[in-house]
């Protein structure tokens, strides 16, 4: 994650070893996208793609993958604004 404050970058990883069963390297994994596809689920099927292991089925996603925090400015509007954008280490670009 490239963070704008600071211009920090920062690493995240799973556990080495995790209970339970496994999906398995070698079966083919669909993932169907659409518009109402976003932050989190956006960018964990952008990695998945990147590394090769999975197909994304459907349309654009609805493109918010990015961190971003809100402010008040008039008690009936708020602007959100991107803080931080995810960057794919196969890809360099999120």
């Amino acid at each position: 994650m490239h963070w704008r404050d600071g211009e920090r970058r920062e690493q995240s990883w799973n556990l080495p070893h995790l209970p339970g069963a496994r999906f398995g390297g070698d079966k083919p994994l669909y993932v169907p996208a659409g518009a109402r596809m976003f932050s989190g689920a956006e960018e964990l099927t952008y990695d998945l793609q990147q590394l090769g292991r999975t197909v994304v089925v459907g349309e654009p996603a609805g493109g918010g993958a990015h961190p971003r925090e809100g402010w008040t400015v008039h008690p009936h509007l708020e602007a959100t604004i991107p803080v931080g954008r995810p960057v794919n280490p196969v890809s360099g670009t999120n």
